[in-house]
């Protein structure tokens, strides 16, 4: 069920940062973070598109989200109608709405602790190595996706209480 190696939430059996932080009693958000399906966070819009039709994740995620109606929300007051053209990782567009989604989140429910995972640089790194004109853009267009989330992070009055950590898997 996820874009990884079919492994949803349920499936893990090590306990995860989530679980932990939610028995600590405190809330969570993950933005496009893998394998988080039905997971135990209390906002969740998981990494995941349907193996028929991997270039649309607007379909399955808005079917797993969490809270149910978030993301049609998220749609409403965000980023606008979210479908296979700008949810797809073909195009910068879905790390742009990931970096919206996440900002709305913190800026509405102040999550103790938010995931989000942009994708299009080690995509476009996969496609045409690190040096080309679509990896510098993607990097572009996370830079403005991140400060989407520090301008969010201000608003929110979170700025002083908030611990930034980038990380990256290569």
């Amino acid at each position: 069920c996820d874009w990884s190696s079919d492994v949803c939430s349920s499936d893990l059996k090590a306990p995860t940062l989530w679980s932990a932080i939610t028995k600590a009693g405190m809330t969570t958000a993950a933005i496009m973070w893998p394998n988080t399906v039905d997971g135990p966070i209390t906002y969740n819009l998981s990494e995941i598109w349907d193996k028929n039709h991997p270039g649309d994740r607007a379909t399955v995620v808005r079917q797993h989200a969490i809270p149910h109606g978030i993301y049609e929300e998220i749609e409403r007051n965000a980023t606008g109608r979210l479908d296979s053209t700008n949810m797809n990782d073909d195009y910068l567009s879905l790390d742009e709405n990931a970096g919206r989604m996440a900002a709305y989140i913190l800026q509405h429910y102040k999550p103790n602790f938010l995931a989000v995972h942009f994708a299009c640089v080690d995509g476009m790194e996969h496609e045409y190595g690190i040096n080309h004109d679509s990896v510098r853009l993607a990097v572009e267009a996370n830079d403005r996706a991140i400060g989407d989330i520090l301008e969010a992070i201000e608003k929110s009055g979170l700025k002083d209480s908030t611990a930034i950590l980038n990380v990256g898997d290569h």
